[in-house]
């Protein structure tokens, strides 16, 4: 079993299907991250969503029983279906939650990235998600895995890995740091 982490998938999101991510539709759009999210997630792995999931009751009850695995939710800011919609899909609903990396250690996961005072107490990463423009990398921190900026685009982002990312982050932060290994 495995554990994947994404954020803004947008389901059901005409604007952000056509005009931003470049679909002939959002039928087409919510059709094709689908299909990738079941070719990476087993029915037993589990997925922290970090908010943003769809636009619409009608959405989240047609497309959360398409998509593999135990699911559980950061509540974003489109994030508007009343708690107990969510609750029939997720199996946690939280705004943020602390965590335990093994080679990151203590992340805190949201849907926004966080204040940088609240990331004095221990916190060593604040994975989040919310902005959609790779260009604006917040650095410091911060690590962004929404769905229009990591490298397997529009895929959840295995759990175990989010150590490459951030290393690929530090190395664009401080082009003089030096080494390869993403370990």
């Amino acid at each position: 079993m495995t554990t994947y982490i994404i954020s803004d998938t947008h389901f059901g999101h005409h604007h952000m299907a056509t005009k931003f991510r470049g679909f002939d539709s959002v039928e087409a759009h919510d059709a094709a991250l689908i299909a990738l999210w079941n070719l990476r997630v087993r029915r037993k792995d589990t997925v922290w969503l970090l908010g943003d999931v769809a636009f619409g009751t009608g959405i989240l009850n047609r497309v959360l029983p398409q998509l593999n695995g135990h699911k559980k939710l950061l509540l974003g800011n489109h994030d508007q279906s009343g708690i107990g919609v969510y609750a029939n899909h997720f199996g946690t609903i939280r705004g943020s939650v602390e965590l335990e990396h093994p080679t990151l250690g203590r992340i805190l996961l949201s849907h926004y990235p966080v204040h940088p005072q609240e990331l004095n107490y221990g916190i060593e990463v604040n994975v989040h998600g919310h902005i959609h423009d790779p260009r604006l990398n917040l650095g410091g921190k911060y690590l962004n895995v929404n769905a229009d900026v990591l490298p397997c685009q529009w895929e959840p982002f295995p759990w175990g890995e989010l150590n490459k990312l951030w290393n690929a982050q530090q190395r664009a932060n401080h082009p003089a740091m030096s080494g390869s290994d993403d370990q």
